[in-house]
């Protein structure tokens, strides 16, 4: 019902771009972007936001609605992995009622962002993964290198973990190094040749090896140059119009270049700056304030307060401790939380970045959740829990200078 009902529309930067690419390729146009071949961002959602107009037209209500089968799906998966991992049908059907009607998510489906694809794909991924290394299962795994190629064709930032599954691949498979070696060169094979047709692709409108995207040089210097003395800004400086003519005389590739060399002489230049600035990365990445997706109340009082979250994030930390201590395995949940984060705090950390690893946090949390649900004094935890939950859905309403000045301190 909230898909068709008018109003709350996101109205983002990006949703622009990825409706135009989405146009361009049903135009008979290619994958372009401004009359040109584009490579910053990945293919996948803007083929399958071209295959909806295709189908049903340029109205957004229908990608909407695709949006929200994409939504149940993530709900279905985070079920499906919380009982592979606990064996707890309580517990994982209480994760997926939660992310069911979870509202960040759900306002994410009534915008044109490749987080609605991206989600669903990563959770299932993690699903075969879990299975594949708790099963020692070839085919499992393999199901969960291609899940990734996919999920790295919609956002490139998850693409680096291949190499962090490879080391725990040897930790954690049975047998001899030689074959938990060769376990991980077939995923890495597998994921790669997932990604072989875009990058061949690149290669021939490009004559240069871009294996996924020529955003990486603005995204760093976004996180890097502090031109205006605010971290996160898309920067407007002289560097950003050197970039530009680049761009104009020589391609994407050779500006995307520039702006990464740029950026690896800001870090040089100014060392003692970095660990403040990667704390507030940090900072940014935790902070209950998604102003992308979660919209204002229409008098500008809401700065998108992520009220879920807050209620949810203590709860995770013990679903996370319990799990380790019922020697669940967990690490390939760990490892992409822990990899999202290091590469938010390196790279250019916002909470919409946290959005893709929150269903995540929502499973580890109910299964806490659950496990209180068994303890001798349930009434009297069940109502703590519940006293906490009134108190982050109130700070939601609170006043807008509280939350406010609270963003502006993260």
């Amino acid at each position: 019902m909230f898909i068709v009902v008018p109003g709350w529309e996101s109205v983002d930067a990006d949703e622009s771009k990825y409706h135009s690419l989405a146009t361009s390729i049903l135009e008979g146009q290619g994958y372009s972007w401004g009359g040109a071949p584009d490579a910053d961002w990945p293919p996948l959602y803007p083929i399958f936001l071209s295959a909806i107009y295709f189908v049903f037209g340029r109205g957004a209500t229908a990608v909407y609605c695709f949006q929200a089968l994409l939504g149940a799906a993530t709900a279905y998966g985070v079920y499906r992995l919380s009982l592979s991992i606990f064996e707890d049908e309580r517990g994982a059907a209480l994760s997926a009622f939660v992310i069911a009607g979870y509202p960040l998510l759900i306002f994410l489906n009534k915008s044109l962002l490749s987080e609605n694809l991206y989600v669903p794909l990563l959770i299932w991924h993690l699903y075969f993964l879990h299975q594949g290394l708790a099963r020692n299962s070839p085919r499992h795994l393999t199901t969960s290198a291609a899940l990734l190629g996919l999920t790295a064709l919609t956002r490139s930032f998850i693409a680096p973990i291949v190499v962090t599954y490879g080391v725990m691949f040897l930790v954690i498979l049975p047998g001899r190094f030689a074959s938990r070696l060769r376990a991980g060169l077939s995923y890495a094979m597998v994921f790669g040749l997932m990604l072989l047709p875009w990058t061949i692709r690149n290669y021939i409108v490009f004559e240069e090896l871009v294996p996924l995207t020529t955003s990486m040089g603005s995204t760093l210097y976004a996180g890097y140059s502090m031109s205006d003395y605010t971290y996160g800004n898309s920067p407007h400086d002289e560097v950003a119009r050197v970039a530009g003519q680049v761009q104009q005389l020589e391609g994407r590739v050779a500006a995307n270049r520039y702006l990464m060399q740029e950026s690896l002489r800001i870090i040089a230049e100014h060392p003692s700056r970095v660990p403040a600035l990667v704390a507030k990365k940090a900072a940014y990445f935790m902070m209950p304030f998604d102003y992308d997706i979660l919209p204002r109340f229409p008098d500008g009082s809401n700065p998108g307060f992520n009220s879920p979250y807050v209620f949810f994030f203590p709860f995770f930390l013990v679903g996370v401790w319990q799990a380790y201590r019922a020697r669940c395995l967990i690490s390939p949940l760990l490892v992409v939380m822990g990899y999202t984060l290091v590469m938010c705090m390196l790279i250019l950390g916002l909470p919409r970045y946290r959005l893709p690893v929150e269903p995540i946090m929502v499973l580890f949390a109910c299964f806490a959740l659950v496990s209180y649900w068994r303890h001798p004094n349930r009434r009297l935890v069940g109502g703590l829990a519940g006293a906490y939950g009134v108190c982050a859905l109130l700070l939601g309403f609170y006043r807008a200078e509280m939350k406010e000045w609270l963003a502006s301190f993260l």
